[in-house]
Formats: structure tokens, sequence, C-alpha cells
């Protein structure tokens, strides 16, 4: 199987200079210019339900946090971190506290986050609890949707044996301070948690879902504690099957809670006592449900799909129509428009205002893109390919024209028609004597 994922890591800024480097001339010029294109690669977003604000976050080392005030038409870059960020929180009762985390369950571990009290112009360096020096692979970095002080993450580290132990920390004052659970006397299993909810009605039952490791097997598992975490009952039973990644609560049904795994999407109306499989073929990693129409719910998975729901779960649709980026790394539904929704891909931002039918790209000054490959024609230093990680193959005509003063960019990118399996294309040759023919070799790394 081609694996899909880059080895380069800068991002593509691609420079007003590089076309007639590429074609042999010398360069004149001794400043810099981006000429796009635009979107790339991101890996969170999160929106302020007070005004509407969004935020987005790029790939890479460092990350670059970017801003919209108009539901993502246009971006401005606010600040940069240091690291690579997987996770964006943002507080909706104080919107001006964010909170970025640096590890991804399999991309890495930390010692810490990253939190913002301006709105994310500046950060400050937290450190997570210190039981494990190692670090954390973080698996859910998560916000308590009814009480905002309390900041919670579930993930594993590793053990100075080489065994790893899987953890539940919990904050209650935003992250100062922690307390810190381990699952060593939950289960005899290896379990690994995947993501947690707390139930908005009861702040003391809170729900880890993840996998068990047996010999020869895996299982999927879903945990509860109705003592806030002095003990735990394994609520699985046979119905659920599959790798559980996430778990929602309905905030306005007690007792309501769903599972989704790569196997389908569940349902239990008795706090998991007991579960039922919903119809149709929704699978994925994250669950939503729309704040102003509790029928209306949404999975999504790193895969390029989105799945919905109109009766409460029970039947679900597939919904890709416009997307492009070969991943969903977020998915956010507008607090107030019903059927709004914004999505964070490889590719960049996309948007929907009919609840997902039909997506379309909105990336105006959000430049996050990664280009392994760029060449230009021989006989036209005008004309570029470049290789746009995820999002294919890309050409522009004028690219040596100039950012306007406003920030539009000038340079206009046609994508190429589409053939290759990852959307990943590493290496590219435009032959000299016929500038027609282009070869290329896909698949990153």
């Amino acid at each position: 199987m081609t694996d899909c994922r880059t080895t380069a890591v800068g991002f593509a800024l691609l420079l007003l200079l590089v076309p007639a480097v590429l074609c042999g001339q010398s360069p004149t010029a001794s400043t810099w210019e981006s000429i796009g294109p635009e979107g790339g690669y991101l890996t969170d977003i999160v929106q302020n339900p007070a005004n509407g604000d969004l935020f987005a976050v790029s790939y890479g080392n460092p990350a670059r946090l970017y801003k919209s005030t108009n539901s993502g038409d246009t971006w401005t870059k606010v600040s940069e971190i240091n690291n690579s960020i997987y996770f964006l929180l943002l507080d909706p009762q104080s919107p001006q506290t964010m909170y970025a985390a640096t590890s991804y369950l399999g991309y890495g571990t930390s010692l810490g986050f990253y939190k913002s009290t301006d709105g994310g112009l500046n950060w400050t360096w937290k450190t997570f609890p210190g039981e494990a020096s190692t670090g954390y692979s973080i698996a859910e970095f998560y916000l308590d949707r009814s009480d905002p002080n309390k900041v919670s993450f579930v993930g594993y580290a590793y053990k100075s044996e080489g065994s790893t132990t899987t953890y539940l920390a919990r904050s209650t004052n935003k992250g100062e301070s922690w307390t810190l659970r381990h699952f060593d006397n939950v289960t005899t299993e290896q379990f690994y948690a995947f993501c947690l909810e707390t139930d908005p009605m009861d702040g003391n039952t809170i729900y880890v879902g993840g996998i068990s490791q047996l010999p020869g097997r895996v299982y999927g598992r879903v945990f509860r504690t109705t003592d806030n975490g002095a003990s735990w009952t394994n609520i699985t039973g046979t119905v659920v099957q599959g790798y559980v990644y996430d778990i929602l609560t309905d905030m306005s049904t007690p007792g309501k809670v769903f599972a989704v795994s790569y196997a389908g999407v569940y349902r239990s109306t008795d706090k998991g006592a007991s579960w039922t499989r919903c119809s149709g073929s929704a699978w994925g990693g994250r669950l939503l449900c729309d704040p102003n129409n509790p029928a209306t719910m949404y999975a999504y998975s790193q895969g390029l799909c989105c799945f919905r729901s109109t009766d409460a779960g029970v039947t679900w649709t597939s919904l890709t129509s416009g997307l492009a980026g070969g991943s969903t790394n977020e998915l956010v539904i507008h607090p107030t428009l019903s059927g709004t929704l914004f999505m964070a891909t490889r590719a960049g931002f996309y948007r929907s205002t009919n609840g997902g039918q039909t997506w379309s790209a909105s990336n105006r000054g959000l430049l996050a893109a990664e280009v392994p490959a760029l060449r230009c024609l021989p006989t036209s230093p005008k004309t570029l390919y470049i290789s746009f990680m995820y999002n294919g193959l890309y050409r522009t005509s004028n690219a040596l024209g100039k950012a306007a003063p406003s920030g539009v960019m000038s340079v206009t990118w046609e994508k190429m028609p589409e053939y290759y399996y990852c959307e990943g294309i590493k290496q590219m040759q435009v032959s000299p004597t016929d500038g027609n023919v282009i070869y290329i070799q896909e698949g990153a790394g």
C-alpha cells in the first residue's frame, strides 16, 4: 500500500524567484515574495461561539495559527508556535483562552501543552503531570462541554521497561494543575484509550473508549466510571465492535450516549448498559451533534469521510461531494446556523452551507501548502507545475505575477486532472524537448 505521508517538512511559500532559478536564469531580486498556492494541511479548527470567529492551525513545525472573522472567506496569520500542533481548543465561556497540544496518537509524545489567554497572539508552555518521563502520546485533548474549567486528556506513555500505560489526566482549573489516573487497576488487559466524554448532567460519570490488545486479537472497549475515576466498569458488551474512536453524550437526554468505530455507530439510552448498532454505512473517528437541532448528527474519520444522520443517529448517509485532501482532520458545526459546517483537511479549509451535501474550498490568505516538487517549462518561465501535497498536481501560467498589497494573490493556480492514488507527488520532470510531456513519481515517502 502506498504511504501518503510526506517526508518534506517545509511549508510551500512558492517564491517569485523560483521559476527563474529552475529555468537557468540568474536571480536579480534580493527579496522573496509568496505566490501561493493557498490552502494546505490543517490539523485542527475551532470556532468562537460568541462572534463566529474561526481559528485554524497548520501542520508542521512551526505550526501557524490563522484566523477568519468572516466564516472562512479570508484568513490572516495570528501567530506561530514552535512545535507541531495536533489539538486546538477554545474556551467557549472565555474565548481569549485557547489550548494547543503537541502530540497525537502515533505522532510523537509530549510533556506538556501550550496555553494562550490573548486569543492566540502569545503562547505559554504548561507541563503535564510528571509521572511519565518519556512523555504522553495523546489520543484526545478534551474540554468539558458543561464546564470549560475542566480540561482533560487520555493517552498512553512508555514505561522504563518498555511497556505502556494508559492515563487519564484531568484539570479543574484550566490546565494550571492536574490529577493523574492510570488504567492498570481498571483492567488486566493491555488497554489503549482513544477518547473520553464526560456526562453533561453528571460530572462524576466519564466514558473512555479505545482498544484492548489480547494475544492474537484486538478488541474495542468502552469503560465507564460513575465516581470520577475511582472505579471503572467495562460496558462494551457484545454489540460494539472495532476500535472505539469517539464517544458522544446527548446534552438534552439523560443516559443517551453514542460510540463510533470503523465497524459503525452505536447508541445507548441507558448510559451504555446496552447498545444498538445504527443503520447505514457510517463509521469514523469523531461524532458531532448539531447544537440547534439535536436530531442532526455527523460522523467523520481520518479518511476523507463525512456522514450525517437526521434521525438522532438511527440511520446515516455519506456526504463528501467537493472535498479534497485525503483526510478529514476536524469538523465544526456553526453554533447558530444549522447546516453550516466547516472542515479541516490536508488540502485546507472547506465549507458547506447545506448540511454537508456539497463542499467548497475557502483558503484566501491561508498559506500552509506543502510542495515537495516543482518544475517550470524550459521554454516558458511563467508556466510552473507543482505538487500540492495531498491535493494533487497544480499549474500556473503566470508564475511571475506579484501579490497585490491587499494580500489577494494575482498568481492563479489550476488543478490538473486526478489519476493517482494518494494525492502525493514526490518527484517531477518536464521533457526538455516537449513541454507537454511531464513525468512524475507518485507516493510521497
